[in-house]
């Protein structure tokens, strides 16, 4: 990523874009055997022959089953992500992809496809030019300072500096929120829930916690926001969080206030 931000031209716009393409081809068509609930029971009788004459009977127990035919479908993913100046998109830098990855889908009918033979999404696109106009690339280290000198700065949060700042973060959490409802979302409505197969489905059924929509970064521990929180009781805390009793890493008991001992957080 070092290389790949230097050779960007910041003098000109930088967009940040997600591509994804699909494609859908049939495999191949075959018959399988689902059991059903109902059993069928035969009893037949047979002579014997020899020192010991009588009958015997001999009972089947057959399970019922149904063929039926089924149709199996191939569909391929591809997906980069990728930075540009300006408008050329044709010389953008590749910063992470998928070549190609397959997901296997079972239907009853093959006059209807599961999906269409190829599909371009729309592109999805965010601007790092704020962002670069932050960074001096050619030693790597962030230079992001407010003007207090500009008479529109009022308080080192009410600023135009911070203003774009936080601007520029709405702007990247609506893309990669887009980009993840694109896998997520999207791609389990065309996929997953189109997967039929004649035999029970080892997918998760809705609802269930492993389907993808369901998959959060929510819980994953990040040490560096926030800084100074004051967190509240440990009994509150067990209640957001079970299992977890602190999400504090390092604390210190306060001085008496009002006769009562207050333990503040210094990291979480």
């Amino acid at each position: 990523t070092k290389e790949v931000l230097r050779k960007i031209d910041v003098s000109k716009p930088t967009t940040l874009r997600f591509k994804c393409s699909d494609s859908c081809k049939f495999l191949k068509e075959q018959t399988v055997d689902v059991p059903l609930p109902t059993v069928v029971e035969s009893t037949e009788e047979a002579e014997t022959t020899g020192s010991f004459l009588g009958k015997t009977k001999k009972s089947t127990v057959s399970q019922v089953v149904k063929r039926v035919q089924e149709f199996h479908w191939e569909v391929e993913v591809k997906w980069e992500i990728s930075v540009y100046s300006g408008t050329n998109v044709e010389e953008r830098r590749i910063l992470d992809g998928r070549t190609s990855s397959t997901i296997l889908i079972v239907q009853s009918s093959k006059q209807d496809p599961p999906l269409p033979a190829h599909r371009d999404h729309r592109p999805l696109d965010v601007s790092l030019t704020w962002l670069l106009k932050q960074i001096d690339i050619e030693n790597m280290a962030a230079h992001f300072t407010i003007d207090t000198q500009d008479e529109t700065t009022k308080t080192p949060r009410r600023n135009q500096q911070v203003e774009d700042a936080i601007s520029f973060s709405a702007e990247m959490k609506k893309w990669m929120d887009r980009v993840r409802s694109r896998f997520a979302i999207q791609y389990e409505l065309d996929f997953i829930n189109k997967h039929n197969p004649a035999r029970p489905s080892p997918i998760p059924p809705e609802g269930n916690p492993k389907r993808l929509k369901h998959l959060t970064g929510d819980f994953i521990f990040v040490p560096v926001l926030p800084l100074m929180e004051e967190a509240g009781s440990d009994k509150s805390m067990e209640e957001k969080t079970p299992g977890v009793t602190s999400r504090s890493l390092l604390s210190f008991e306060a001085s008496e206030v009002d006769d009562e001992s207050v333990s503040r957080r210094v990291l979480s």
